[in-house]
């Protein structure tokens, strides 16, 4: 399954729950929006993101990090932990008094 980035810059979580939608069980498709909101309404939603190192430095990773700080600006009561070398971080790791690299 692909991520379409073109949509998820525009509406970063409706992208990010369809993606998870096509990914997980089909018996669990039809609760996952409602199940993504209601966590995150609660602050006890994480999204992790491994292996942004592996990305083209100059054709993935800026629109990856373009989408992960939208999502971040719209919903920062998301916990998110982004695994990559800092050096592939692309300004990620000072968002905010929240952000850490370690």
């Amino acid at each position: 399954h692909e991520f379409n980035l073109k949509d998820a810059i525009s509406d970063p979580l409706s992208a990010l729950t369809a993606f998870i939608q096509k990914t997980i069980p089909s018996i669990f498709q039809k609760q996952a929006p409602s199940t993504i909101l209601s966590a995150l309404k609660q602050k006890k939603l994480i999204l992790i993101l491994d292996g942004l190192d592996d990305l083209h430095p100059e054709k993935e990773l800026p629109r990856i990090a373009e989408f992960i700080k939208t999502l971040h600006k719209l919903h920062p009561g998301l916990l998110m932990v982004v695994a990559a070398n800092p050096h592939y971080m692309n300004g990620l790791c000072h968002q905010d008094e929240r952000s850490a690299c370690l």
